[in-house]
């Protein structure tokens, strides 16, 4: 029996310096990150961007914006200014229920492609919408498609929905 109670004690040991060199580096890949600094909770707030040096320095858009600017995008899903929070690209979501989704926490293109249909078809029938004419479970894959900036897979999807 004593080399039970002395395994016991090593198990015991062992794990208690699992816990002690986690949190070491834990502090320590805090302390290293480049950006950040801590609050007084032991979290990391990232710090503001600096502003450019000089006055005549353009800040180019994010990558991702890219493509929203394409004129074929524009066309397929019928508005002037497509932007990744234009929710309205979507078919099947007009203002008042892109205002009712952004109520609950999806406000953007890229939110709405990783959102569950089942979410969405509970968020609209909470809001007291009746059934939308283009069934929320579409909603996801076709903001996946802009966002993916598949603009062929869009149009053959949407074909697909209006028939």
């Amino acid at each position: 029996m004593p080399w039970l109670a002395c395994f016991l004690w090593v198990l015991l040991v062992g794990i208690l310096l699992g816990i002690l060199l986690s949190r070491l580096l834990g502090y320590l890949y805090d302390l290293s990150s480049a950006g950040q600094t801590s609050d007084a909770s032991g979290g990391s707030i990232p710090q503001q961007p600096k502003a450019p040096s000089s006055d005549n320095t353009t800040v180019s858009k994010p990558c991702l914006q890219t493509w929203f600017d394409n004129p074929s995008l524009k066309s397929i899903v019928g508005l002037p200014d497509v932007s990744a929070d234009t929710l309205v690209a979507v078919l099947g979501i007009d203002p008042k229920v892109a205002d009712v989704l952004a109520d609950n926490g999806i406000k953007t293109l890229f939110d709405l492609a990783s959102t569950s249909p089942k979410l969405l078809q509970f968020i609209i029938t909470r809001s007291g919408f009746d059934s939308p004419k283009v069934p929320t479970d579409s909603w996801p894959r076709q903001a996946q498609y802009i966002v993916e900036n598949r603009l062929d897979d869009l149009k053959q999807y949407r074909a697909t929905l209006n028939s």
